[in-house]
């Protein structure tokens, strides 16, 4: 899901149960090129579900909008 208030956006993935994700798999999306992709960090990725970059479990939260 995405979300903007006109100025700042941010991409939000829920992940509401645990997934299988083996050590080569890469977790992150690109936004309209390749060059510009965001990736969670590899440490993160085992436990996604119960993880979170945001303060609730499951949810992981990034801003797109070229801002830090």
């Amino acid at each position: 899901m995405v979300a903007t208030d006109g100025i700042y956006s941010v991409m939000m993935f829920l992940y509401d149960r645990e997934i299988e994700i083996r050590s080569e798999t890469t977790v992150g999306f690109a936004a309209g090129t390749v060059s510009t992709f965001y990736q969670m960090p590899m440490n993160q990725t085992q436990n996604v579900h119960t993880g979170s970059n945001a303060g609730h479990a499951g949810l992981w939260l990034f801003r797109i909008d070229g801002g830090r």
